[in-house]
């Protein structure tokens, strides 16, 4: 062999071993100071998936130990694709309403589809009139006395209130004094809003006629 070949064999020998890059096979762990390329993402990130109705159910059980209203409450909580089925017996509509507001607070919950049933207790009116009467002394004591245009029927214990008053803040007070009082079963208010002259009144209806 001639010397030239020689040294050119020798010199690419040397260069072979120097070569220090790090080879990988695939799948093979990677060293502490090599890192992996992620691949590429090509699914699309998920929506946050929904709240199971057990999920569902265990909170609003939860919401209805914290009420002190509904101590010793027998209400029964079923939930399904989303939507709270509410049954039992309670003494007064303020605890059913209360019931049906804590499910209103639960993440997740679609609807409510309230059957509490309200069975007043013994010392309670018991005739429509009997309740009729003690709503009117009630609204009277917190409004002032009604005006011709406000009105309230009752049937089996189920209030009704139609009429117009001048601010959402009467709307408002007339659903807060009717349901503590004692034998009413349920309330549908019916009050609209006054509006201005040549405009329609504005109507709002209750919470507790949604979820009868």
């Amino acid at each position: 062999m001639k010397v030239g070949e020689a040294m050119a064999e020798t010199g690419a020998q040397e260069t072979a071993s120097t070569d220090v890059t790090p080879r990988c096979d695939e799948g093979a762990a990677l060293g502490p100071n090599v890192v992996e390329t992620p691949p590429e993402v090509t699914a699309a990130v998920p929506e946050i998936a929904a709240r199971s109705d057990s999920r569902i159910r265990y909170d609003l059980l939860r919401e209805l130990e914290w009420d002190t209203r509904l101590l010793n409450a027998p209400v029964r909580v079923d939930v399904a694709g989303g939507v709270v089925t509410l049954t039992g017996a309670v003494t007064s509509y303020d605890k059913a309403l209360a019931a049906v507001r804590a499910a209103g607070r639960v993440p997740g919950v679609r609807d409510v589809v309230n059957r509490i049933w309200v069975d007043p207790p013994a010392f309670s009116p018991h005739t429509d009139r009997q309740v009729a009467g003690v709503v009117g002394r009630a609204l009277a004591r917190e409004m002032g006395p009604l005006p011709d245009c406000l009105r309230c029927s009752v049937a089996d214990g189920w209030v009704t209130v139609e009429g117009r008053v001048a601010t959402p803040a009467d709307q408002a007070r007339v659903e807060h004094v009717v349901q503590y009082v004692v034998g009413v079963r349920g309330l549908t208010n019916r009050v609209a809003i006054q509006a201005p002259d040549g405009a329609p009144p504005r109507r709002s209806v209750s919470v507790s006629e949604g979820y009868q």
